[in-house]
This record gives C-alpha cells, sequence and structure tokens, in this order.
C-alpha cells in the first residue's frame, strides 16, 4: 500500500513510474497509461495531480533520463490535496 504522507507517495510513485518505464509493457500509450496510473493511485490516497506545462516537460525528462528522484521531486510538486 502507498503512503498518505506527500512526500512519501511522490517517493513511490517516483520509482513506480521510473519500473513501469522500464517494461514499457504496451505497443502504443505506455505515457499515457502511466500517468493515469498513477492518477488514480494519489486519489487512492487522498491526492490529485495537476501539472502545469513547466511540470509536463520535467516529468518528461524525468522518464528520458529513467530518473526514479528527477520523477519523484515533479511529484512532490504535482500532489496536491
Amino acid at each position: 500500500m502507498l503512503p498518505n504522507d506527500r512526500e512519501q507517495l511522490a517517493q513511490a510513485l517516483g520509482q513506480v513510474v521510473t519500473k513501469i518505464n522500464m517494461f514499457h509493457p504496451f505497443r502504443e500509450g505506455n505515457g499515457r497509461t502511466t500517468r493515469l496510473f498513477t492518477e488514480v493511485l494519489a486519489w487512492q490516497h487522498g491526492f490529485d495531480i495537476n501539472y502545469t506545462q513547466a511540470q509536463q516537460d520535467a516529468y518528461m525528462q524525468a522518464s528520458i533520463q529513467d530518473d526514479a528522484e528527477m520523477m519523484a521531486q515533479v511529484f512532490l510538486e504535482v500532489l496536491t490535496k
């Protein structure tokens, strides 16, 4: 189970997204599916995810670099109650 604390949740989501990206399970739609999945996980733990354009760009850079810490930082910025 993912934690309800915003910082812990951001760290957990950063790890999850990085690991899912490694598998690239779908022929098309991996990024969209992963983002929807993280939105559902966040919602289940009392948070919403709201991206600005700059945060979407940061998400893409973290994804391209396969960097869980960068990804966690993005989630820390986008998670809202």
